[in-house]
């Protein structure tokens, strides 16, 4: 087994070190040590996703809590119809930074969770 890498740590505003690694092709975020969630069980995280946006129309809003290891996101992109819009909610600028320059789960979405066009940014707290 290979040892795991560091990829990011960050500390929040609360003073708590936020660190993002890899072992492999496995993805882990700790939060002061403990392990806050991993891409070897992302089904729980795609399921809440798919039972909420299956069924929804054009034209659908959606609000995503967090983007993690961006699972969920893409889950969503994955079954909404092209003209929702989907807007995800993350506190810290590490996160979205880590999904963008590592290669995330959410990459390989039917829409790209990231487009330039069209998005916009709300900064919150680092």
């Amino acid at each position: 087994m290979k040892p795991f890498e560091t990829l990011g740590r960050f500390t929040t505003p609360d003073g708590q070190e936020l660190t993002f690694h890899r072992r492999d092709r496995d993805f882990f975020v700790y939060l002061d040590g403990e392990e806050l969630m991993s891409s070897r069980a992302p089904s729980s995280e795609m399921a809440l996703a798919e039972l909420a946006c299956g069924g929804l129309g054009p034209g659908a809003r959606v609000l995503i809590g967090g983007l993690g290891l961006g699972y969920t996101l893409r889950a969503a992109l994955d079954v909404l119809p092209k003209s929702a819009k989907v807007v995800v909610a993350e506190i810290f600028a590490s996160v979205i930074d880590f999904n963008r320059t590592t290669g995330s789960p959410a990459r390989g979405a039917r829409r790209s969770p990231h487009p330039d066009r069209g998005r916009r940014r709300v900064d919150g707290p680092p």
